[in-house]
């Protein structure tokens, strides 16, 4: 039988080697062995039933109000990971929740406290670099980071043969319709948020906020252990 609870702590060393990792090329084959691991485990699984009774909600954090490219981030991150990332209106703050398997779960949430300091570390150097630039702009150039890094999530799937083949489609499905059930149960009613607009007098801060996020190892992980990768507040 497998050890679920092994493997999950093998793929947090993992992502913990690549957050630290000084040598790219290292850390990025720590941080892809991570991703591969937990593919590998979830398709050694024969009994896909099993998936339903694996799935739960997950409170991220919560703000008055998340800024666009963290939303946007927050939902690639959840997709990309087999989660179903959803905002919640509570009293006077926005929570970002994640419905999914808890292992998957456990994933998105160190890959996207890692990308959130890694786009926030990249917004603040081209802040410093152009002190006058109006926030409508730095905006976009945050916009673009994420895009960018939603843009390398799409390629890798593409790229991931174990995705596409008659196994992995079939856990792919189990894990939508076991998400779906669960929050049929649960009582969600689910209305989706209207996409963000760029726009165009601020292209150039967009594209260059693209080539900076296509930079960014989309396969590491949280620097340290990933206990810290719970709650996000502010």
């Amino acid at each position: 039988m497998i050890d679920r609870d092994a493997i999950l702590e093998k793929i947090r060393k993992l992502i913990a080697l690549a957050g630290n990792n000084p040598d790219p090329a290292e850390a990025a084959l720590a941080a892809g062995n991570a991703r591969s691991l937990m593919l590998e485990h979830d398709l050694a699984e024969a009994d896909l039933g099993k998936i339903a009774g694996d799935v739960r909600s997950e409170y991220v954090g919560e703000k008055k109000e998340w800024p666009v490219w963290q939303s946007m981030l927050f939902t690639a991150v959840g997709e990309h990971l087999n989660c179903r990332p959803l905002v919640e209106r509570a009293g006077w703050a926005d929570r970002l929740i994640l419905v999914g398997r808890s292992s998957d779960i456990q994933v998105a949430q160190y890959l996207f406290t890692f990308l959130l300091r890694q786009v926030a570390g990249l917004g603040n150097k081209y802040k410093h670099l152009h002190p006058r630039m109006k926030w409508a702009s730095i905006r976009e150039y945050y916009v673009g980071v994420v895009s960018a890094i939603a843009a390398k999530f799409a390629d890798e799937k593409r790229g991931d043969e174990r995705l596409h083949s008659e196994p992995g489609t079939a856990l792919v499905l189990a894990k939508d319709a076991a998400i779906d059930e669960f929050l049929k149960r649960e009582g969600w009613t689910i209305t989706r948020r209207g996409q963000y607009k760029s726009c165009s007098r601020n292209k150039m801060a967009l594209l260059e906020g693209m080539l900076a996020g296509s930079q960014i190892d989309i396969r590491a992980g949280v620097a340290g252990d990933g206990r810290n990768a719970g709650v996000l507040n502010g």
